[in-house]
């Protein structure tokens, strides 16, 4: 019911939802979420929260990871039937700790 299309840009709006690559050394830490399998942090923006703020809230409470560096990678565009459009942020970041 709906395609994603990744642009190598900044969101130019604000997203529905970020999402983040935590790279330890040069391993990506995974989330193991019910009803969504092993995928990388991601989830919805918070009343009064951006993008960034919302990638290392989500890494923290799906993987436990405290990041350092987060970096704009660009934005996934998801486009329904409808012909509505949702974006999404997408981050990669290094991770400080795993807690």
């Amino acid at each position: 019911d709906e395609t994603a299309a990744f642009v190598p840009t900044p969101c130019p709006e604000r997203p529905f939802a970020a999402l983040v690559f935590p790279f330890y050394g040069d391993r990506v830490v995974l989330a193991d979420i019910d009803g969504r399998g092993w995928c990388v942090p991601s989830g919805r923006l918070e009343p009064g929260e951006d993008a960034a703020q919302a990638a290392r809230r989500e890494a923290f409470e799906e993987a436990g990871v405290r990041l350092g560096t987060t970096l704009p990678l660009g934005h996934y565009v998801l486009t329904r039937d409808d012909g509505s459009v949702r974006r999404a942020a997408v981050f990669v970041g290094s991770v400080d700790a795993l807690e």
